[in-house]
């Protein structure tokens, strides 16, 4: 998971349409809007296991379930995109995470598929300001694990096992996709000194720069630790 930004100047609702209006009458039209609106600002990943997105695939969430709060059904600030919720199984040298990948893979049942009507408790909506912030400090064990460090570790274990985000296939495609930007740092010569990183997070993570490789995350969890050891070292 990774912190994400909304933009909701766009969402306005059709005639005949309230928050509350059930979703399976939601205008199709509409519900394809809020899709392609979501596909950009989450970059192309999905919102909850950070692979790439196929726009025609995807699922619109509601992050609180329908059945807990049906009067957010059409608040935009409650609705992300996420992946089928099969991530592919994979060998995790090949083009982890890819779209191709994805249209003939079988898996696991993850994300919103694993989630269900289920309400998280402690992991906050990933593009709710004020609320999101803890997603920076997020991290991986070596293995491909997603973990929160400190003393509420077991509550997030718990959600993300509501979510299915420490399945086999997902750690594998989290290693690939560290190798894979280790490799690609190589070729472009990275030196790894505290500015080089910096640049390197901010390319990574560019607002501006749609779409983001998937499995961004661990990729800017790794940098972030390799920059404070970088700044430890070059301190008198």
């Amino acid at each position: 998971m990774i912190k994400l930004s909304k933009n909701a100047e766009w969402f306005v609702l059709p005639p005949g349409h309230t928050a509350s209006t059930p979703w399976k009458k939601v205008d199709s039209a509409f519900k394809r809007a809020i899709r392609s609106h979501l596909m950009h600002e989450q970059h192309g990943l999905c919102a909850y296991c950070m692979c790439e997105l196929i726009e025609e695939k995807s699922r619109i969430e509601h992050f609180i379930p329908r059945s807990v709060k049906p009067e957010l059904t059409l608040d935009y600030s409650n609705l992300i995109l996420c992946c089928e919720g099969d991530c592919p199984e994979t060998d995790e040298a090949s083009d982890a995470g890819s779209a191709s990948d994805r249209r003939k893979g079988k898996c696991a049942h993850c994300c919103d598929n694993n989630k269900d009507d289920r309400e998280l408790s402690v992991i906050p909506n990933p593009s709710k300001e004020g609320e999101n912030e803890c997603l920076t400090q997020l991290a991986y064990t070596s293995d491909g694990l997603i973990y929160m460090p400190g003393e509420k570790r077991k509550a997030w274990k718990r959600d993300f096992d509501i979510l299915n985000l420490n399945h086999p296939v997902l750690c594998a495609l989290r290693r690939a996709a560290f190798r894979g930007m280790l490799k690609a740092a190589t070729k472009r010569g990275i030196r790894w000194t505290a500015d080089e990183i910096e640049k390197e997070i901010r390319r990574q993570i560019d607002p501006e720069q749609p779409p983001w490789e998937p499995f961004v995350g661990v990729i800017v969890s790794w940098l972030n630790s390799k920059l404070e050891n970088a700044r430890l070292a070059s301190e008198p």
